[in-house]
């Protein structure tokens, strides 16, 4: 977890930290925190732990660090994987059985709960079920859908909600002094999360996105082809996410259609196509084809008059991205 930050510098996190002090007053066992990714709810969810340990002093009569606390745990991946394992979740239970060091709680601390495989939340499930005397699990999830069931309804939730775009853009401005265009621009491409728009802008992408942009007018005007710019981009692909400039460019389009006449069909079966992009990018696809097949649908719709709506599909979309 990272070192602890004022929460007076994130605004927007005050509500759910007034929520969680008033909580506090009556805790329970297990408290499961939702947002979205690029808030600061990783920041949140270390006030809260420090807050829950921070009056236990150590042998010199000093306040712990709670990284240090021998009664505070968190979970991470190990190195090279992507997945919490059971193993781990074994290694927890173990660890809450033997007595608190402190004779006081103890604490544990899992950030992004879904990177848990199946065997893992059957195991922690148990945990949250019968927990152990005095023990307290605060975790966290960008993505609540995909946690079973079981696991949800054993938390009191704690929702943190995002920033507005004002608060987010006077956040941003403070630490990167840039045009307000720019700012929105890196804002838009990051779903208003300004944690995650500011990390863009320190990578440089904001030159990229730039290119980008030129990129498409030029397409747009004929004045590019379709797999020289594909090419030009597959270069930085790594680094910039493409799919994710398709979203915010179809977004844009369709916020646009709905001010004027409806949505466009071509618009949302180019979001469609998208979202499918983004599980076959998981995979093994072609990037070359499946760039050069989305730059044609959307070179297709722009160029479309506007067409009335005919079907909507509603199949699952990312937590992030298409927000009408």
């Amino acid at each position: 977890m990272s070192r602890l930050a004022a929460l007076t510098d994130y605004p927007w996190l005050t509500p759910a930290w007034q929520a969680w002090l008033q909580a506090k007053t009556r805790l329970g066992h297990a408290y499961l925190l939702t947002g979205s990714m690029g808030i600061g709810m990783d920041i949140l969810l270390r006030q809260m732990a420090h807050s829950l340990m921070c009056d236990q002093v150590g042998e010199g009569g000093h306040p712990l660090e709670l990284d240090q606390h021998p009664d505070f745990m968190t979970l991470t991946p190990l190195e090279g994987k992507k997945e919490l394992t059971i193993d781990q979740v074994r290694n927890l239970q173990q660890w809450l059985n033997q007595t608190a060091h402190q004779g006081g709680r103890k604490l544990v601390v899992i950030e992004q709960l879904e990177r848990l495989n199946l065997a893992a939340f059957n195991a922690l499930l148990k945990s949250l079920e019968e927990p152990p005397a005095n023990c307290i699990f605060l975790l966290s999830t960008y993505q609540p859908g995909r946690l079973p069931a079981t696991i949800r309804s054993r938390c009191q939730w704690l929702k943190i909600a995002s920033p507005t775009m004002d608060q987010a853009k006077n956040w941003l401005a403070t630490q990167q002094p840039l045009a307000d265009a720019q700012l929105e621009r890196a804002l838009l491409m990051n779903w208003q999360a300004p944690l995650a728009a500011l990390s863009w802008l320190e990578q440089g992408y904001l030159e990229l996105d730039a290119q980008w942009q030129a990129d498409l007018a030029g397409l747009v005007a004929r004045q590019k082809t379709v797999t020289n710019v594909v090419q030009s981009w597959l270069k930085w692909d790594e680094n910039f996410n493409i799919l994710q400039a398709f979203q915010v460019a179809v977004q844009q389009a369709l916020w646009a259609s709905l001010a004027d006449e409806g949505p466009q069909q071509a618009w949302l079966d180019l979001a469609q196509q998208l979202l499918w992009a983004e599980k076959d990018l998981r995979g093994n696809a072609n990037k070359t084809l499946l760039y050069e097949s989305i730059t044609m649908a959307y070179l297709m719709a722009h160029q479309q008059p506007t067409q009335p709506l005919t079907r909507i599909d509603f199949s699952p979309i990312p937590s992030q991205g298409f927000g009408l």
